[in-house]
């Protein structure tokens, strides 16, 4: 009895033994599969999290600040549609003027445009940099990097060049940021590649760790009881969910890897298709009309060329530029309905909305412009002072049929050409003009091209009278800078009350420049750092700018406003201390122009800036030893300048020219030094190929430089023949 309980007992308290070593044993097992769970979730998030920076890393490209100036006109292909041929505004389309938000009083829409393309081009080059620092050296990595060196030469390039034609800049610009885009998307592809490969790489040492805990504890959880009874309460089946969890934990990391889906493409509608094809023949037609007007130039200005060698020909050549004018005044009607059209496809949607805006403001400005029947005039006047003005009169006229803005732009620039024949006969033209803004720029003009401080009188009165604040303080900065009546400051001055933000800021800052009055700078809002350098700067208080200029939080605004204050200054010093490599060696570049200091070619990294660098102090053999040069337009410089003592050296130099238009000017220098037109023939040809895409005008321009470049009257016929017949060629439908 006695032992029977005995065994009974032992019996039970060995059931309880196996029980709590079971339960000591899954206990085990459940720290050892938690324990490393904890570590993965915590590893995982760590690598989601570093991926989370890096695509922050790369900041979007945002719209530019700063709503503008109250203007109503469209900004057209060329500036010389609203300007003066001779108007130096036109030199400066793109320098810095304080940054982009400078364009919140700046009235010129080109110049919106402009300002537009370099600042988004710029955040996809801040972009670039961003992800680039990110990544290790690599034989994949440095290709991509010397891509990009090659494109910010392309960028230097677009930045050196004068703005002939608006759409040939925009052209540019958007071709460049697509080369970009590519170089974007590579440096991208090689970060994703990397991550990849570093999630695989903690998924194999995690996976691995975990696996041996398992193991580990496994071992561990046998000493906690004999090897016979540990045995029997483990079976085979227990390992498979810990397996299914290492999975499962694997396929997690895995995850990050998968994660990106391509967004759905939605088809477009019939409908919509149908209003974007409306959209895009009104566009057309606005492009094709500017375009006739210009062809109409062209015409008129070989017609004049053609005077000094056959008079006969050269009146043939202008009834045909006139009758082109007229045609495209013909045309202008029909873009009426066009403007019509393009509105009521746009209907219910904001965005076509819009952009049927922009097509009708366009549309406007190419139906009411007589400026190619002006510049015709301008050009003639050289040859024919009488048949320059008849060309005026009858711009007048065609204007005068015009209405709005561009009426007006169109009259203040036929009584600026006026000016200098007939100053009565200008004055009768501004007279007519309506808007008040564009009657005050018309008496600034002419003031300046005949030296009449009276009329300033005239031009202060009008400005008064502008309605929309930030216009009319504009105007007043304008009058104000070309009088020395401290009176007209202080009523401008006045004028700035009601403005508010960049507005603010910048119409105070251009005063306070115009007038010479510093501590009208101290009142510009410091939350407009570029503004209150733009001021200093202007009025040569180069410290003060410089320490403004500091401020400025974009890395790339910031540069360019130290790189302009810099480059005034000429101090290399300063020019050291820009941060962004491409704005230091354009600083650089013009420290060393201004001083003549050749040693300081060795610091400019950027193979076109020490290139530009070397040529501009003459020193050619050294330009044309710069390695790593891809944009080859400073070799055009040093080819010209030794096309006279040099010509086989400047076939050399050719033959490393990329671009048509660039070999094009470097012929036109041979072919006028060289007396037996050895190298006319392949001007001539160059010529033909100086095509750039936005400006139908180019190889007419190229054909005419060659047509002046030459001394023999056969030559120079052949040259204007040319000219003629591509100007003739002009697509104007």
């Amino acid at each position: 009895m006695i032992n029977n309980n005995k065994d009974e007992y032992l019996h039970n308290a060995g059931k309880m033994l196996n029980l709590e070593e079971s339960k000591t044993m899954k206990r085990w097992w459940n720290l050892w599969l938690f324990a490393p769970l904890l570590l993965i979730l915590l590893s995982a998030g760590l690598a989601l999290s570093s991926d989370a920076h890096r695509v922050r890393a790369a900041p979007p490209m945002q719209a530019a600040g700063g709503t503008g100036a109250r203007f109503a006109a469209e900004a057209g292909n060329y500036c010389i549609g609203c300007h003066s041929a001779d108007d130096a505004v036109l030199q400066q389309a793109i320098e810095w003027r304080g940054g982009v938000q400078m364009q919140a009083v700046n009235p010129c829409p080109a110049i919106h445009t402009i300002e537009e393309q370099l600042y988004f081009t710029e955040r996809l080059m801040r972009a670039i940099r961003s992800l680039r620092s990110q990544l290790p050296d690599s034989a994949a990595t440095l290709a991509w990097e010397a891509r990009f060196s090659a494109a910010e030469q392309s960028y230097g390039r677009l930045l050196d060049m004068p703005v002939t034609s608006l759409d040939a800049f925009v052209s540019e610009s958007q071709t460049l940021r697509y080369q970009m885009g590519k170089i974007y998307a590579g440096l991208n592809e090689i970060q994703e590649a990397l991550r990849v490969q570093r999630i695989l790489i903690w998924a194999g040492i995690v996976s691995a760790v975990m696996l041996g805990s398992l193991i580990w504890g496994y071992l561990n959880s046998l000493r906690l009881a004999p090897a016979t009874r540990s045995l029997q309460g483990i079976k085979a089946s227990g390992l498979i969910k810990p397996g299914l969890l290492v999975l499962l934990i694997f396929a997690l990391f895995l995850l990050p890897i998968f994660r990106d889906f391509p967004a759905p493409v939605a088809a477009a509608s019939e409908r919509e298709q149908e209003k974007q094809l409306t959209l895009d023949e009104s566009s057309r037609a606005a492009t094709a009309a500017e375009r006739a007007v210009a062809r109409s130039w062209m015409l008129g200005r070989i017609g004049a060329r053609w005077a000094g060698n056959d008079p006969a020909a050269a009146n043939e050549i202008l009834a045909a530029a006139l009758e082109a004018s007229a045609e495209a005044q013909l045309n202008a009607a029909a873009l009426w309905g066009e403007m019509l059209a393009a509105q009521e496809a746009a209907a219910g949607s904001a965005v076509d909305q819009e952009k049927a805006a922009l097509i009708a403001a366009s549309l406007q400005s190419a139906q009411s412009r007589v400026w190619g029947l002006r510049m015709m005039a301008e050009d003639w006047m050289t040859v024919d002072t009488q048949r320059g003005q008849e060309l005026l009169e009858k711009a007048v006229a065609m204007a005068e049929t015009g209405s709005g803005i561009y009426r007006d732009l169109d009259l203040r620039a036929i009584a600026a050409s006026y000016s200098g024949i007939d100053l009565q006969r200008s004055l009768e033209i501004i007279h007519r003009i309506a808007d008040p803004f564009v009657r005050a720029w018309g008496y600034r003009e002419v003031a300046i091209k005949t030296g009449n401080q009276q009329l300033l009188e005239e031009a202060l009165a009008t400005a008064s009278l502008v309605e929309d604040q930030v216009l009319r303080v504009y105007a007043l900065t304008k009058i104000a800078a070309l009088l020395a009546d401290p009176s007209v400051h202080e009523v401008a001055y006045r004028s700035l009350e009601g403005l508010q933000g960049a507005s603010l800021a910048y119409s105070l800052a251009r005063l306070s420049a115009a007038s010479g009055k510093v501590d009208w700078v101290a009142q510009i809002d410091r939350d407009y750092p570029a503004a209150v350098a733009w001021a200093y700067s202007r009025l040569g208080e180069w410290a003060a700018a410089w320490d403004a200029a500091v401020q400025v939080d974009d890395p790339f605004e910031r540069a360019a406003a130290q790189a302009a204050i810099a480059s005034a200054w000429g101090k290399v010093e300063k020019a050291r201390e820009i941060e962004v490599p491409f704005y230091r060696d354009r600083s650089l570049r013009i420290v060393m122009q201004m001083t003549g200091d050749v040693t300081l070619a060795s610091e400019i990294q950027n193979s076109y800036d020490r290139a530009v660098a070397l040529v501009a102090v003459g020193a050619y053999q050294d330009a044309l030893a710069v390695e790593g040069l891809k944009e080859t337009y400073p070799l055009v410089v040093a080819g010209v300048a030794l096309s006279k003592d040099d010509p086989a050296q400047t076939q050399t130099i050719l033959e490393r020219l990329q671009r048509e238009v660039d070999k094009s000017v470097v012929l036109n220098a041979l072919a006028g030094v060289d007396s037996d037109a050895q190298f006319f023939t392949e001007a001539l040809d160059f010529a033909l190929a100086a095509r750039k895409r936005g400006d139908p005008l180019a190889p007419i321009m190229a054909s005419l430089d060659l047509a002046e470049a030459v001394k023999d009257p056969e030559l120079r016929a052949q040259a204007l023949q040319q000219a003629l017949q591509v100007a003739e060629r002009i697509a104007i439908k």
